[in-house]
């Protein structure tokens, strides 16, 4: 008889082993009845803080993953428009004048920034791609064991034709 249920049961087991033993504790706090809390996200080395207490709770990447801090930085052409803030009407200035002076300045400047996330490889993404893939080992394990069962019940059953 064929154990078509032993891969999937394989590959989710896997799954939830891995789960398991993704996430580390670096340390905590409490200060004022808030717990503080860094964790390393073991599957891309990033390092998270958590903090709860007094009803209130907030998550926050700390430090990125090894691939991303890896990445190196681009550089950036920008345009931008300074401010319209605090420029009031010299003595002798025609409206016109001051309206012109008033119009906002723009230039272009040169930034170094950091490349976006790449989505699938951070934390969130990990964790989707792991609910996703056990699912389909869960629903591959319940289809899987259907027909063996129905396979059992088939062979099982007694030919009355002579």
């Amino acid at each position: 008889m064929k154990k078509k249920w032993l891969l999937p049961t394989f590959l989710l087991g896997i799954m939830l082993v891995l789960n398991i033993f993704r996430w580390g504790d670096i340390g905590g706090t409490t200060n004022n009845g808030i717990i503080t809390k860094v964790k390393i996200d073991r599957w891309n080395g990033s390092v998270w803080e958590q903090k709860y207490g007094n009803g209130n709770y907030s998550e926050k990447q700390i430090k990125p993953s090894i691939i991303e801090s890896n990445r190196p930085r681009i550089t950036k052409t920008v345009e931008v428009t300074g401010s319209t803030e605090g420029k009031p009407m010299l003595p002798g200035e025609s409206i016109s004048d001051w309206f012109k002076r008033l119009a906002p300045e723009k230039h272009t400047e040169t930034i170094n920034v950091a490349p976006e996330e790449i989505y699938w490889l951070s934390s969130n993404g990990l964790t989707k791609i792991w609910f996703t893939s056990t699912m389909s080992f869960t629903f591959w394990l319940v289809i899987s064991i259907g027909l063996s069962i129905k396979n059992i019940y088939k062979n099982s059953s007694v030919d009355t034709h002579v």
